[in-house]
């Protein structure tokens, strides 16, 4: 009877062994393809900001602002103050 229970608890050790082995490959299986998808997901993301900054270069938009003549186009209109700022007086 020592001998059976010997035999089973090795048994027993063996299919949790295997067990986890098969665990192990599957979480690192899980893994690999949630890094590919999130390299994908990038790389799908870079891509349109790719296509819509070149699609806003196309129009002629640029993402300076005010960086011609501050005479011609200002970025602000006159006699405006940005928030916690005080006014410059005229000289």
């Amino acid at each position: 009877m020592n001998q059976r229970m010997k035999i089973l608890e090795q048994m027993q050790r063996d299919m949790q062994d295997q067990l986890q082995e098969q665990m192990q490959e599957q979480l690192a299986k899980i893994q690999q393809d949630m890094r590919e998808q999130m390299q994908e997901s990038q790389n799908s993301m870079i891509s349109q900001l790719a296509q819509l900054l070149a699609r806003e270069l196309k129009k002629g938009k640029s993402t300076a602002v005010n960086s011609g003549n501050d005479n011609e186009d200002p970025t602000y209109p006159s006699g405006f103050t940005l928030t916690n700022t005080q006014a410059q007086p005229d000289v």
